[in-house]
């Protein structure tokens, strides 16, 4: 118990509330946070209507993120599978694999500054989509090692499909 009172617990027990401090700090922390908050709920509103899924890579530690409508885009619950280089593999169609692994070497060896490529990716019903990825890198070490990297998968079915249509 003697932890919260060296932890300054000790004023907000013996000193009354002063109702307008209150106000005053809870409105310059919302002037100070409020817009980053509103701006990240906007930006992924703005991501609904891209239909993009967003994730990022650390070579190094082979760690990724990926957001919600990288899986919903697939039928697939969002962290679903864990985001592994291992787990995108497993999906992608493997008539594609071969190319998409040579596009995605060539990129990661700097020969070429971004990546798109289009590759067919399984869907949670086992049926295929057709998929946009864009990658950039985000960081480099001092040789030029890319050592992070963004990108984007982007649902192109409809495109693809009419394109064989006609």
């Amino acid at each position: 118990i003697n932890g919260i009172y060296d932890a300054g617990a000790i004023d907000y027990i013996s000193y009354p509330f002063i109702e307008s401090e209150i106000k005053h700090k809870a409105q310059t922390w919302l002037e100070k946070n409020g817009r980053t908050i509103l701006n990240r709920l906007w930006l992924d509103q703005i991501r609904t209507v891209s239909n993009d899924g967003l994730f990022a890579w650390d070579i190094n530690t082979n760690e990724s993120i990926s957001d919600s409508r990288y899986y919903t885009m697939a039928g697939y619950e969002p962290g679903e599978f864990p985001s592994l280089y291992d787990e995108w593999k497993n999906r992608v169609h493997p008539e594609d694999f071969p190319a998409t692994q040579a596009q995605a070497g060539i990129y990661l060896r700097g020969e070429v500054p971004d990546s798109d490529n289009d590759f067919r990716f399984r869907r949670k019903d086992g049926s295929w989509m057709w998929i946009r990825s864009s990658i950039k890198f985000v960081q480099k070490d001092k040789d030029g090692k890319i050592l992070r990297l963004v990108g984007t998968h982007t649902d192109i079915d409809k495109e693809r499909k009419q394109e064989a249509f006609i």
